[in-house]
């Protein structure tokens, strides 16, 4: 028989589930290693970049491409920690949702924002977004399951190269609509 399930036991399951969450956070993330790793990657690759590799002239346009990639990194982990395919025994913060938000809002933009100033072609671009893609998911993610911050349950590492590119050619698409429409002068009839 199918029972119907309240709305109240909903909410008693989530703070049971956060309560969970929390504890183990404490006892298990907060202050490792891997911790301090991940409080490392939250800030110091857009520190690197803004110092010593932005092209200051173009922020608006590079933050843009970035602020997209953001965006999507954090829809694509959301949708696959919901849907069981991953999770992060190793979160920065309990509460983050998505939890690996140093990688998806940091390391994954701050990469590909420097492929985007450097190659001002389509064609320079897709080839170093593929290379940049490959050892995203095939280096840079296994390592994550090695050091115990990525836990994968029926995802391979394959199923995120071809998301990889598809994100950052995306956004590259849309930073570029945009600034189109910024630097064109308004039509008015």
């Amino acid at each position: 028989m199918n029972k119907s399930i309240s709305f109240q036991s909903v909410l008693q399951a989530k703070r049971i589930s956060t309560d969970l969450v929390k504890q183990f956070w404490f006892q298990h993330s907060f202050l490792t290693w891997q911790w301090w790793f991940l409080l490392g990657i939250a800030f110091l690759p857009w520190i690197f970049w803004y110092l010593w590799v932005a092209d200051k002239r173009r922020l608006f346009e590079l933050l843009t491409f970035a602020a997209f990639l953001d965006g999507c990194s954090l829809l694509f982990d959301t949708i696959g920690i919901n849907e069981g395919a991953w999770f992060y025994p190793i979160q920065l913060y309990w509460s983050f949702d998505p939890p690996l938000v140093p990688v998806d809002i940091t390391a994954i933009p701050v990469l590909f924002v420097i492929i985007y100033q450097l190659c001002e072609r389509w064609w320079p671009f897709l080839l170093t977004t593929t290379l940049a893609a490959l050892v995203s998911s095939f280096v840079f993610e296994p390592f994550f399951v090695y050091i115990g911050i990525y836990k994968i349950f029926y995802w391979k590492y394959i199923y995120s190269f071809p998301i990889y590119i598809m994100m950052v050619m995306t956004a590259r698409a849309f930073t570029l609509f945009v600034k189109q429409k910024i630097q064109s002068p308004s039509r008015t009839i």
